[in-house]
């Protein structure tokens, strides 16, 4: 009985560390209750882009976890708090995937980000709106796409897993936007109700926005170091994918190259020295 029950509190406590060691800490968030687009937690901004009229709005928004991936009626619901709120999207046919919102948060100290937000759809609003992010802050990529078919206006829980990017890890330059899209395989925007018509006086709504990570330990800021680096004429070997990332310079100090966190890049450059700069760690090569 004695060594049942030890066993029993061992695995315990390694099940407490184990969960200790993997928990989500929130980097930043939005609840928008206090009347403006300052962040509830953590630091970050959000703001409207491609000429969206944004506000924030007492009594449209939604208690947090209230919606549901596939969805709850706003007529079934009682608004109380504050949401963000966007309206006057692009013209029928004028350019898709500009127009939404923008997040900029840094996730520098973490990993494994995991993004989570509600999302109302009107029943004149685009039906399709895509999340897209960068990891340089000018260069967007497509995450994945919300296509919506409602009946009525309508809450969505809408999340977004971020963890097997790890170039999203530890950078200050993440960033994220919800943007309008044409209907897929058109160049046409279609109305979430089959019903509506697409008009652009109508947008969607937004409220808890949320972004967590795991904190990066100070043994997993750079697991690379410095000797593992291996030159094969143009293309520098890591190792493994760095955690920061990647500088390269010329002996006047001139940053002739750089690189989000990668395990091995490639140097266009002519022959001569340079030096290599991966967070605080620097290394001098010579490409022939």
């Amino acid at each position: 009985m004695k060594i049942s029950l030890k066993r029993t509190i061992t695995t315990t406590i390694i099940s407490i560390l184990v969960l200790s060691a993997t928990a989500q800490t929130t980097i930043v968030s939005w609840g928008f209750e206090s009347g403006s687009t300052s962040a509830a937690t953590g630091t970050g901004t959000i703001a409207g882009i491609g000429g969206v009229t944004t506000s924030v709005d007492a009594t449209k928004g939604i208690t947090t976890g209230t919606s549901t991936t596939s969805g709850v009626l706003e007529s079934s619901l009682t608004l109380t708090g504050y949401c963000f709120s966007t309206i006057n999207y692009p013209a029928q046919g004028t350019p898709s995937k500009t127009a939404g919102i923008q997040i900029n948060a840094s996730t520098s100290g973490y990993k494994d980000i995991i993004f989570t937000m509600d999302m109302r759809h009107g029943n004149k609003c685009a039906n399709t709106a895509v999340l897209q992010y960068t990891t340089d802050g000018s260069s967007w990529n497509d995450a994945t796409s919300y296509v919506t078919i409602v009946n009525n206006d309508t809450w969505f829980l809408r999340s977004y897993d971020f963890s097997s990017l790890t170039e999203v890890n530890n950078n200050a330059n993440f960033a994220i936007r919800v943007v309008s899209s044409f209907a897929s395989g058109t160049s046409a925007y279609a109305a979430s109700n089959s019903s509506s018509s697409y008009d652009v006086t109508k947008g969607y709504r937004f409220d808890n926005i949320s972004l967590k990570g795991t904190e990066i330990t100070s043994s997993e800021i750079e697991t690379v170091s410095s000797n593992s680096w291996k030159l094969s004429g143009k293309v520098l070997n890591f190792g493994s994918v760095t955690q920061n990332k990647i500088e390269v310079y010329n002996l006047i100090g001139i940053k002739v190259a750089s690189s989000e966190p990668v395990s091995q890049i490639t140097l266009p450059l002519s022959q001569g020295f340079y030096i290599v700069k991966v967070g605080t760690l620097t290394k001098k090569i010579f490409i022939k």
